[in-house]
């Protein structure tokens, strides 16, 4: 007779929420990755261009749309720490 123990469900599903964690952490490095890398090819590209370079709307989007993500964390942690703390903290950059 197989022998069902409710901690393993525990485990399991802790275990894969980890895993769910990790995998968005390091999704988001890529795109962090990916928005410098085009930031640095951006910049390289137009400095040693002859003359002005066409604007690179699809590079932008991805760069503005990355930043604001890392805003919103930065928000986020602090309102949390200001709803712990009782204090006022500045960090958001318009």
């Amino acid at each position: 007779m197989n022998e069902h123990n409710g901690d393993e469900d525990v485990f399991h599903a802790n275990s894969t929420e980890n895993h769910t964690e990790e995998e968005e952490s390091k999704r988001e490095q890529e795109e962090i990755s990916d928005a410098l890398w085009l930031l640095q090819m951006g910049w390289q590209n137009e400095n040693n261009a002859p003359e002005l370079l066409r604007f690179e709307a699809d590079s932008v989007e991805k760069v503005h749309s990355v930043l604001k993500k890392q805003q919103q964390k930065i928000d986020d942690i602090s309102d949390n720490l200001n709803s712990q703390t009782g204090k006022k903290s500045v960090v958001n950059c318009p």
